[in-house]
């Protein structure tokens, strides 16, 4: 009797319509969003993303993307990276309808994404190790 359960339990799971690749919280979409970025800026400037998080426990509040450059760049160029990462962040923040609701404050601003960027080379003045963290500091503003 026991063998009948389990077949007829596979058939019933096996026949739902809901979908697993969905996002069911305003945190799974954050991290879609996020996730889409990094896909981009891989494909648009060989950035690999390595980390990602931010502060959403009542509503998002902050995003945090970590990304990696494998490439030979002057500080200024990842300087230029980190800001053109921050800016794709924002833009598909904002440009993401099934986020709104759930954001702290729409439109999302600048102040509330944190990007570092790691970059592994030889050994260079700044860091001797060959390791470079570059990364944009966000101070949290009190609420008055």
């Amino acid at each position: 009797m026991k063998f009948l359960y389990l077949p007829i339990l596979i058939l019933l799971l096996s026949c739902s319509n809901e979908k697993l690749e969905e996002p069911q919280t305003y945190a799974d979409v954050a991290m879609q969003i996020m996730h889409e970025t990094a896909l981009q800026l891989k494909k648009e400037k060989k950035l690999h993303a390595y980390g990602s998080g931010g502060s959403m426990l009542y509503c998002v509040e902050m995003m945090y993307l970590a990304l990696q450059v494998n490439e030979d760049y002057t500080f200024e160029q990842k300087r230029e990276l980190v800001v053109y990462a921050l800016e794709t962040l924002l833009k598909n923040v904002n440009d993401n309808e099934k986020i709104r609701k759930d954001l702290c404050q729409y439109p999302f601003k600048i102040e509330n994404l944190e990007i570092d960027l790691l970059s592994k080379k030889e050994k260079d003045v700044l860091s001797p190790e060959g390791i470079t963290l570059l990364n944009t500091i966000t101070i949290p503003q009190p609420d008055m």
